[in-house]
């Protein structure tokens, strides 16, 4: 196939970013940094998420840390957070 008959379908950053980290990819709005969600190894109680940083060398991201989440917790902070919208 040639390549003038390839059609670019322009999609945002962010879309390409969300489409290149799958399911659980939460993105700093002002750096390089992510939450990356486990979202195999949840359970009733616990969310597991990594601090990743993007590597900009085309290397593989980093992963900084890794946090472990009471959901209730999450749950009690996001409900404030909606309130105050």
């Amino acid at each position: 196939m040639s390549k003038d008959k390839i059609v670019r379908i322009p999609i945002s950053f962010e879309k390409r970013q969300k489409n290149k980290h799958d399911e659980g990819y939460v993105p700093c709005q002002v750096s390089g940094r992510y939450l990356q969600f486990d979202l195999d190894s949840m359970n009733s109680v616990n969310v597991i998420a990594d601090v990743m940083t993007e590597n900009t060398d085309g290397d593989k991201d980093k992963k900084l840390c890794e946090l472990v989440f009471d959901i209730s917790d999450l749950q009690e902070v996001m409900a404030k957070i909606s309130k105050r919208m």
